[in-house]
């Protein structure tokens, strides 16, 4: 059975904040956080990490449930306008008990990740009505094979700027109207990169030719797995 996304984030705003969370595997080297936070603030963007985002146990980040309050906090909180995650890897399913389906559903953002994160896109969808993006990590976003086109394409979509892929020219002024949202956003400080608190390769299955699966309100089939 198709579900149909019913809830979608709004445009990334100049100087928007991209939340990440560990919601799978941690990271190896540092140099690959750091690297992706690095991309994004150089193009004048906020990073926030999850409060463990320096968590593991053994092939996971962490245990399931605070992966899972990370990954809540990230939408929850205000600031965050993007949830990145920080790579795939394995575990993603293993948050699924543990999500509050119902608050990601009424704050609606931007989703990103793929390979093992395939779990969540399909729960998000499912369960909170989410319209999310199969595309890139932030892992991917400072990867030294990663291509110009993936990043630039990316960006593009989260902005609202291009034509999507099978959009059929889905633009930033028919997302604000589909959705109701504003893409303008004023206030935002430095580029900086922090701490959030929880209280508050490229992609293979359902990709488009760029490297990034759209979410499109009218077009964009369920995601399934390769």
């Amino acid at each position: 059975m198709t579900v149909r996304a019913t809830r979608f984030g709004r445009p990334l705003a100049e100087g928007g904040c991209i939340g990440v969370p560990a919601p799978a595997s941690p990271w190896e080297n540092r140099s690959d956080l750091l690297r992706g936070v690095e991309w994004w603030q150089a193009r004048g963007y906020r990073v926030k990490l999850a409060d463990g985002i320096e968590a593991r146990d053994s092939y996971v980040a962490g245990d399931a449930k605070g992966r899972a309050r990370d990954l809540e906090a990230m939408f929850a909180d205000p600031e965050v306008d993007v949830v990145q995650c920080l790579t795939g890897g394995f575990g993603s399913m293993q948050l699924l008990p543990h999500l509050d389906f119902d608050l990601v559903a009424e704050h609606p953002k931007a989703f990103l990740g793929y390979s093992d994160i395939t779990a969540l896109h399909v729960a998000l969808r499912q369960r909170a009505g989410l319209a999310t993006f199969y595309g890139p990590h932030l892992w991917t976003m400072g990867a030294r094979g990663t291509s110009e086109l993936t990043r630039g394409r990316l960006l593009e979509v989260l902005r609202g700027d291009g034509t999507w892929p099978g959009s059929s020219g889905w633009s930033s002024a028919r997302w604000t109207s589909a959705t109701g949202a504003s893409s303008g956003r004023s206030g935002r400080g430095p580029s900086r990169w922090s701490r959030s608190s929880r209280s508050a390769s490229s992609p293979s299955a359902c990709r488009s030719s760029t490297g990034c699966r759209s979410a499109t309100p009218s077009t964009w089939p369920p995601c399934r797995s390769a």
